[in-house]
């Protein structure tokens, strides 16, 4: 089994550090550590034995530390059980690891079982490549013009390191153009991988709660769904976490604190609805409208409005799988939500039109709304004041429930 951590500042907080610890096969003090470095002068030798104290202060004993810039022997070497590589300059690191033939010595060692720990340029270069490397205005120089630039391939995830949110738009522009998953972290955070499951640990910028008494973040991991389904009454060509409902779109800013766009694990026609006449009068009569999702059973009941708008298919390694705890009815309740916080191309856009009055529609996560609550359609059914309604209603929990699933759609969803 695999196992990475992926870093841009090493072991800085408890929870990276607690993440290294948990998985070691034998006692700290038993661990061997092999810190992989590229110091030339004094300034970066620095650096070097920060780390290596880093590791002694979480009780490690036995580290040896190879500077690449003097000789390495790396038949005597030996076996470790965790591999740390420092950072510095991207191109002229993974240069040296090819020169002094550690590259592959690094790969049999995690091969073999050893952890890997990057930090900055080491958590690059564990990717398909280091191309993001020099990418944008803070990026390495490749001064000593490489030329390949292929990572260890170790995950197909490219590290982002030092990020911060001035870069935001240089990074975007990386994401849309790499054919790979791409993960900017800021220096309190690491991409902890273990095997295919990747999840963001230490602080969790920029996702974070206004209000820690009504819901909690548990964990972030990166999304391992291929696809994922968003909709919207809008044509668009990308979905823009920047935009608000008040300019009747989909995204906000949300508990997060930041923008993101939202996605789904299952295609549903939220958002897509346009309210009929029979919407109306309702909305006039009965004081709350009938167009909203009464829950009945599995399923969901829509009255009193028409399907038309688009189900967006999105690419699952653009979003983060959040596992959060909500506190409602007195309790805390645990539920998962997809989210991005940059801006998604569509692999596809669906188009979706179809008539829904009095229409049963695919389960929607969200119950209720701020005019009729959490009701159940039997409960909506006692309070509905005129018989059309009550018909309606009626008709609905006796029919079978069929999801409307266009065919388009049917290859993307798992399992089907």
């Amino acid at each position: 089994m695999k196992k990475l951590l992926l870093t841009s500042a090493g072991l800085v907080n408890k929870e990276i550090s607690q993440a290294l610890l948990g998985e070691l096969s034998k006692p700290v003090d038993e661990t061997r550590v092999l810190v992989v470095a590229y110091a030339q002068n004094a300034n970066e030798e620095f650096y070097v034995n920060e780390s290596k104290q880093e590791l002694s202060n979480l009780g490690f004993k036995d580290i040896i530390v190879t500077n690449m810039h003097h000789s390495v022997e790396v038949n005597n070497l030996g076996n470790f059980d965790v591999v740390y590589v420092c950072g510095g300059n991207t191109f002229a690191i993974l240069n040296k690891l090819r020169e002094t033939a550690l590259d592959n010595f690094i790969l049999q060692q995690v091969s073999n079982g050893a952890i890997y720990i990057g930090v900055s340029a080491g958590s690059i270069i564990a990717g398909p490549d280091i191309e993001i490397a020099g990418w944008g205005s803070e990026g390495d120089k490749n001064e000593i013009g490489l030329r390949d630039l292929k990572g260890f391939n170790l995950t197909d995830i490219s590290v982002f390191p030092h990020f911060h949110e001035e870069l935001r738009d240089e990074i975007n522009q990386f994401r849309n153009k790499a054919e790979y998953r791409v993960v900017e972290i800021t220096n309190d955070q690491a991409v902890f991988i273990k095997d295919s499951e990747a999840k963001i640990i230490g602080s969790i910028f920029p996702f974070k709660s206004f209000s820690d008494h009504e819901f909690k973040i548990i964990e972030i991991k990166l999304c391992n769904k291929e696809y994922l389904f968003h909709s919207s009454g809008k044509k668009l060509e990308r979905l823009n976490p920047k935009f608000n409902r008040k300019l009747d779109a989909y995204g906000s800013v949300h508990e997060y604190g930041v923008p993101v766009v939202y996605a789904s694990d299952k295609p549903s026609n939220a958002f897509c609805y346009e309210p009929t006449k029979l919407y109306e009068e309702t909305r006039q009569k009965e004081g709350s409208s009938v167009y909203h999702r009464l829950t009945h059973e599995n399923h969901k009941i829509l009255l009193g409005a028409n399907l038309n708008g688009y189900i967006y298919v999105l690419p699952g390694k653009d979003f983060f799988e959040i596992t959060r705890d909500d506190f409602e009815t007195g309790k805390w309740i645990r539920s998962i939500e997809w989210i991005s916080p940059h801006e998604v191309t569509p692999i596809d856009t669906i188009e979706i039109t179809k008539p829904y009055d009095w229409e049963m529609i695919p389960e929607y996560e969200f119950l209720g709304t701020e005019h009729v609550g959490e009701l159940t359609a039997l409960e909506y059914l006692k309070l509905a004041k005129e018989e059309r309604i009550k018909d309606a209603i009626q008709s609905c929990i006796q029919k079978p429930f069929v999801p409307y699933v266009p065919d388009l759609l049917k290859k993307y969803i798992e399992n089907e």
